[in-house]
């Protein structure tokens, strides 16, 4: 009788054509989130002052009913709030 041979190369194996292809994917997912960084990046951004309002209403709220407290009846002053926390 006459063994057969392994005539598959080593390099050919599945086991390795499986880690070449999640080596191929994992540098394609990496190459991609490297090129949207660089985008995000060379996106220059600008302050925004309706964010930053927005962020700080209780605040920015606060200051606007003690700069009127003295002009706005104090029946009104929980209705104003409420108007302007939206």
């Amino acid at each position: 009788m006459n063994p057969v041979k392994n005539t598959a190369s080593p390099h050919n194996t599945p086991r390795l054509n499986q880690r070449r292809v999640s080596v191929q994917i994992a540098s394609a997912l990496a190459l991609a989130a490297l090129t949207t960084a660089q985008v995000a990046l060379a996106v220059p951004t600008k302050p925004d002052a309706l964010l930053q309002i927005d962020l700080n209403r209780t605040a920015v709220v606060e200051r606007i009913l003690a700069s009127w407290s003295t002009e706005v009846p104090s029946a009104q002053i929980e209705s104003l709030k409420s108007k302007l926390m939206g």
